[in-house]
């Protein structure tokens, strides 16, 4: 079972704190290209490493590691205790603006590594504040839902 809540808001917008799978690291092991990578599963498997650069993300250094271990690629820098994520996300095979499970696979590795404290502001290429922690379960996702549309579906 996953648990979400909603704090405050309206019809068309609010701030909703979900739990996500938990997290299990699968290798710790990966070098590729003079860097240290985690195949992280958080719902979906992600490469995750730390960059000291986050502007200078290597799409076909990504697009190689994505077809060898068949996964999400992630880079992630820590800013003023807080993460900075992008993320190569195969389906769409290109970045993309924000991955959630993305942020949470460079989220627990930090944290299991006592890089970041049990919560943090995660910043996305997208622009938007997401906010990830772990509780006694798993780890924690918060950020501000907006309905964008609505629609009727008949058959």
């Amino acid at each position: 079972m996953i648990n979400a809540y909603v704090e405050g808001g309206n019809k068309r917008s609010g701030m909703v704190l979900s739990e996500l799978t938990p997290p299990e690291i699968l290798d710790k092991t990966i070098e590729f290209n003079g860097k240290s990578w985690w195949l992280i599963n958080t719902g979906v498997p992600h490469l995750v490493c730390f960059s000291d650069n986050i502007e200078e993300f290597n799409i076909d250094e990504a697009r190689e590691l994505r077809y060898q271990y068949n996964a999400n690629v992630n880079i992630m820098a820590i800013v003023d205790q807080n993460l900075r994520v992008r993320t190569y996300e195969r389906g769409v095979e290109n970045e993309t603006l924000a991955c959630g499970t993305g942020m949470a696979a460079c989220f627990y590795r930090a944290f299991k590594e006592d890089k970041v404290k049990e919560s943090v502001e995660v910043y996305p290429i997208s622009g938007d504040t997401l906010y990830l922690g772990v509780n006694k379960r798993t780890i924690t996702f918060k950020g501000l839902v907006k309905n964008t549309f609505n629609t009727v579906w008949t058959d």
